[in-house]
């Protein structure tokens, strides 16, 4: 399961611009993942995880070919088979056409966001993943809420990011640091 979480994760963050699908897989014949995005940026970018056989042949079946992953060669010969037809594919509709069926056919997927869609993607808001506040020099920002949620504690900001250089005569002091050698660290720009 961890593998397969690690897998996911290494795909899921493609939000480059993809000139027309690139499509990632594992020569383990155990695991197979695919990213996907259609040429046209604009109609938004997604992510395709069909880990398992049945994956496979439910997106197949989604997309109309289930035949490319039927036949007896070995498993990463069918995936690669089904991999380079979908790359044919998916060109051919919109982003939201794709997703509309896969998500129906129960494969592992979504939009890719960028910096732009992140705020808005609907199960961050459900979450409420991000937050806003006054930082005392860069104005309003936004940030990640703890992903802990507990029934009667609110995780909450108790301080901010320190300066570049802020704690360095605290935390070098601590290991055994004196004055003298903190400053000559900061003269010969070692430290800030």
């Amino acid at each position: 399961m961890l593998e397969r979480t690690k897998e996911w994760d290494s795909f899921s963050g493609i939000s480059r611009g993809l000139s027309a699908a690139e499509i990632f897989f594992s020569e383990d014949s155990r695991c197979s993942s695919i990213a996907c995005s259609t040429s046209l940026p604009t109609n938004g970018f997604i992510t395709i995880a069909p880990l398992t056989d049945k994956h496979w042949t439910a997106i197949l079946k989604a997309v109309g070919h289930p035949e490319w992953f039927e036949g007896d060669e070995p498993r990463p010969d069918r995936v690669r088979r089904s991999i380079k037809s979908l790359i044919t594919l998916f060109p051919t509709q919109p982003s939201a056409y794709w997703l509309e069926r896969i998500e129906a056919a129960d494969v592992p997927c979504g939009p890719v966001n960028d910096y732009d869609s992140i705020w808005n993607d609907p199960q961050f808001v459900a979450n409420e993943t991000f937050f806003e506040y006054e930082h005392p020099k860069a104005g309003r920002v936004r940030a990640v809420r703890s992903p802990a949620r507990f029934s009667r504690t609110e995780p909450e900001l108790w301080r901010h990011a320190p300066d570049l250089g802020q704690h360095t005569d605290e935390i070098l002091g601590e290991f055994g640091f004196g004055a003298g050698e903190i400053a000559e660290l900061k003269a010969n720009r070692i430290v800030n």
